[in-house]
């Protein structure tokens, strides 16, 4: 699990250091402007959207260890290559790479989670995931606070640095990953044990295989399990399914917008640059204790339904507060911006 965690820390500090980056001279750098980095960002969005279920039909074909290993080395080197931009289309053109490289990775990973766990178990499981993407979102705001402050340093903006720095993290924890990673469920010898040794007894590997099957029998044919056209048409006919990807909607179209922006909106409070990046980690890092107290409620209550729907009412309330303020004073606007930043991934 902590392994899984980390990968998706990787994916989002990725995916987040772009906001770090608006808060300084890239635009100016690159000479486009604002509304081109949304295409590239919207750019990014839809290849991970198109490739999301083949990216998921290799990991079924080659298994979740080399796939999601492989998927994190590779977009790390193109993240890191970000450093290197110059223009409008060679930040297109790495935008649209690292949707290829990245799609599929977060259900591949709850893939994998639910394959290791209970039914009853992965609620948690799902909620600790997530809180990945949250530390990595804060993290990746204080690494910006400070790596924004080398630039100059070897002839590299400071954004650059970011980028550079993300990248190479990146790189690390998909070695990482590669190397310690379990190869199957009950599976305990991992790439570096080089088959000497493992993370389970034989008796434990047999507990944690029957464990899973005993609760939910498919799951001992996971590995011949293929998707089809005809799975994916029985899965859209099935109305509660749009029902969550609605919730989902409207969790993250708006919210999208607003962490992109949030630092660079911070720059107009008349906050400097390190400021900015440090003190929107304020957010994500709320939203980690808000994520795991509503998930530990749902569990201990067995309702996830009023928890989601408590998350979906404060993201329109915040956005409404947004909205409707005018002519806000510094401290006034800073905390209705972090207020509005921290239910959306409990929605999820």
């Amino acid at each position: 699990m902590p392994l899984i965690v980390l990968g998706f820390f990787a994916l989002q500090i990725d995916r987040a250091n772009i906001a770090s980056a608006l808060t300084t001279t890239i635009t100016d750098d690159l000479r486009i402007t604002t509304n081109e980095i949304n295409v590239g960002n919207q750019l990014l969005s839809l290849v991970i959207f198109l490739f999301e279920t083949p990216s998921n039909m290799l990991l079924l074909k080659i298994g979740p260890r080399v796939w999601l290993s492989m998927q994190i080395v590779a977009w790390g080197m193109v993240a890191t290559l970000q450093a290197f931009i110059h223009n409008y289309a060679s930040y297109l053109a790495t935008r649209f790479l690292l949707g290829c490289l990245e799609a599929g990775f977060i259900p591949g990973s709850l893939y994998l989670i639910g394959s290791w766990y209970k039914k009853n178990e992965t609620r948690v499981r799902v909620t600790t995931f997530y809180l990945g993407q949250n530390f990595a979102t804060a993290t990746s705001s204080l690494l910006g606070a400070g790596l924004l402050n080398l630039d100059g340093s070897l002839g590299l903006e400071g954004w650059r640095w970011l980028f550079l720095v993300d990248g190479l993290i990146t790189v690390f924890i998909g070695i990482l990953f590669m190397c310690l990673i379990p190869p199957s469920v009950g599976g305990g010898s991992p790439l570096v044990s080089l088959g000497k040794w493992s993370y389970f007894t034989e008796r434990e590997s047999h507990i944690l295989r029957q464990r899973v099957i005993l609760d939910d029998p498919a799951k001992a044919y996971d590995h011949e399990a293929r998707v089809k056209l005809t799975d994916i048409l029985k899965f859209s006919r099935k109305p509660k399914r749009w029902l969550h990807v609605l919730i989902s909607l409207s969790a993250v179209c708006a919210v999208h917008s607003l962490i992109t922006y949030s630092p660079r909106i911070l720059r107009t409070f008349d906050f400097g640059i390190t400021e900015s990046n440090a003190f929107y980690s304020v957010a994500p890092f709320s939203a980690m204790i808000l994520n795991f107290l509503l998930a530990y409620l749902a569990d201990r209550l067995g309702y996830t339904a009023p928890f989601t729907l408590f998350a979906v009412s404060w993201n329109i309330v915040a956005y409404a507060c947004l909205i409707g303020l005018k002519n806000y004073a510094k401290w006034t606007g800073y905390a209705a911006l972090i207020v509005a930043g921290i239910p959306y991934s409990a929605v999820q």
